[in-house]
């Protein structure tokens, strides 16, 4: 067959697998209905519930802070941002049809976390079958069902199926990969309907979220490296979804989308010299985590970087060794989908490096696992040479044995941590009234503790103000040095924000002794700090601590929960461990 010919995989026996594969899929939807719901999920209903939250809106409901420091001061009186958050912070994010979906999840489905669980279901079932019409086009025989089946065992893709708040990703990505199916029809089949058919398919993809940008990579490579036709041709193929996608990033500048203030979240356009000092890390992280499933939300033995330069120094003589191994159709299709699956990683690395973030990336890395695994099948058996075996035995551990290992464990740990965490929350309104009470949180093991908590009560019982003094665990010394004031001091090497905190202000807007953050109903004076950290600070309140308006929280990790305390006599202090949420395993 000419390998410049549009073709699908030929033999009933590969059109069955397929089959199965999407089987496959569909049971590891059905095993994600018993999940609950979990940090940015109860923001989300609390929002399309009417309460008020930093969204104000239940169509646009990717709104954590809009950058508006009057908006954020109100949020730092009620909650749920503590007061050391960046006035100016921005984490504004245009996801209109995600949010749609999700308002109809709740309007049918009520409380009832399955019913949510199996629309996302749905969602990666479509996903599946749209990237296996992909594979069948373009890898020919087993090796496209291979390759399904590791996209679709992908344990990445565990979060954005089981994790309500992240369907923007399978929204997303589905209708805009329909688009790419049709580009690649107009341009290999001459399919006219497929040039318009495409714009509608990024455009709707748009609607679902920032990743359906990603598709342009794929695009863009398509027409670099194996689109038929002279250059002129191409570049005249290629424009109308380019400038599609210009016009979309106006637009989306324009409106005041984006993310701006936080070290985590960086916008491209914005804080381009940001983005590109940390470009090179979080790239080689994603690498790696495609290629040698290293998680990159942290260090393990190796940094994000150098398991990155792992995987290239693996990945490039393994694949130079096998191409003369590879059929036409496949060097075909490798280069293009390789290098469309790198470049649509690019606009999720502005987020904090995650996993979840890969769902198109892990298209191209699932087609070339799988057309290396096949070759060095052949390689390792037909001869007697260690590298092949231990090459295949490498990619065997890591994208199928370990795939089907984590996905158990990991819809396990989900649904501990939301059963455990909604137990907590009801046993806590059973015991504890903080209705229309300001809540001072002493001490919280981490941000779904301190910032989502008070989403989980009945409207009823909602404070009416919520002010954590820290995010993450910290060993501190809380002393009484005033009717009306508390001063909080960091005990060891911390000093605030770090981890989970610098989601709400970079350390390139450090505080300095001196600074003050007034809220309604409180001040915050910083009064010691470190490397542009702050060691210590003091809280002043409108009135004396021992006011009946006040309910002093702290964290207790045998309840697991929050339980009620007295705030210190004057003059006194109270030591404070960490507490730390229960161990999953």
């Amino acid at each position: 067959m000419n390998p410049s010919e549009f073709h699908m995989s030929s033999g009933a026996g590969h059109a069955r697998a397929y089959v199965r594969v999407c089987c496959v899929a569909a049971l590891i939807g059905v095993a994600t209905l018993g999940l609950g719901f979990f940090s940015d999920d109860f923001l989300h209903l609390a929002t399309i519930d009417g309460r008020d939250t930093p969204a104000h809106s239940k169509w646009n409901l990717f709104t954590f802070a809009d950058g508006n420091p009057a908006h954020m001061r109100h949020q730092q009186s009620t909650g749920p941002h503590p007061w050391f958050a960046l006035p100016a912070l921005k984490m504004h994010f245009f996801r209109p049809l995600t949010s749609a979906t999700m308002v109809i999840d709740r309007a049918v489905f009520g409380d009832w976390a399955p019913g949510y669980h199996l629309h996302s279901a749905l969602w990666y079932l479509a996903l599946v079958a749209v990237v296996m019409l992909l594979f069948r086009s373009w890898l020919p025989g087993g090796a496209g069902v291979l390759a399904l089946l590791l996209f679709t065992i992908d344990e990445a893709h565990a979060i954005p199926l089981g994790w309500w708040a992240n369907r923007n990703a399978l929204v997303a990505t589905v209708p805009a990969l329909l688009g790419l199916l049709a580009h690649l029809r107009w341009r290999e089949r001459g399919w006219r309907p497929g040039l318009p058919l495409s714009l509608v398919g990024y455009i709707v993809g748009f609607l679902g979220g920032e990743i359906a940008l990603g598709v342009m990579g794929y695009l863009g490579a398509y027409e670099l490296i194996a689109a038929p036709g002279p250059w002129r041709k191409r570049f005249t193929a290629l424009l109308p979804a380019a400038t599609l996608s210009l016009v979309y990033l106006y637009l989306y500048g324009l409106a005041g989308f984006g993310a701006y203030g936080s070290r985590d979240y960086i916008n491209p356009l914005r804080e381009t010299g940001v983005f590109l000092a940390h470009f090179p890390d979080r790239f080689l992280g994603m690498v790696g985590n495609l290629f040698l499933s290293f998680p990159p939300e942290g260090h393990v033995l190796l940094s994000r970087l150098q398991w990155g330069l792992v995987a290239v120094a693996i990945m490039v003589p393994a694949l130079l060794l096998l191409r003369s191994r590879m059929s036409a159709e496949e060097r075909r299709a490798l280069p293009w989908l390789l290098l469309g699956g790198l470049i649509a990683g690019i606009p999720t690395l502005g987020a904090a490096p995650s996993a979840r973030l890969y769902m198109l990336p892990s298209i191209a890395a699932a087609a070339v696992i799988a057309v290396v695994l096949r070759h060095t099948w052949a390689m390792a058996w037909s001869r007697r040479n260690v590298l092949w075996k231990t090459l295949l035995l490498l990619f065997g551990f890591f994208h199928l044995l370990l795939a089907g290992l984590f996905w158990p464990l990991a819809l396990v740990a989900i649904s501990l941590l939301t059963s455990g965490h909604a137990a907590s929350a009801r046993s806590f309104e059973s015991r504890c009234d903080i209705a229309g009470k300001e809540v001072i949180l002493l001490t919280a093991p981490d941000l779904l503790y301190t910032v989502y908590f008070p989403f989980q009560l009945s409207k009823d019982r909602l404070p009416a103000a919520w002010w954590a003094n820290t995010l993450s665990p910290y060993d501190k010394r809380i002393t009484r040095t005033a009717p009306n004031e508390l001063e909080v001091e960091l005990i060891g090497d911390d000093v605030l924000p770090r981890g989970i905190e610098h989601v709400l202000r970079s350390t390139r807007f450090p505080f300095v002794k001196g600074d003050e953050v007034a809220v309604t109903g409180m001040t915050v004076r910083v009064l010691e700090t470190e490397n542009g950290g702050v060691r210590k600070f003091r809280m002043t309140f409108d009135a004396s601590l021992n006011d009946a308006r006040y309910r002093f929280l702290v964290y207790d990790a045998s309840l697991p929960g929050f339980t009620f305390t007295s705030p210190p006599a004057l003059g006194e202090h109270v030591d404070l461990e960490r507490q730390y949420l229960p161990s999953l395993f």
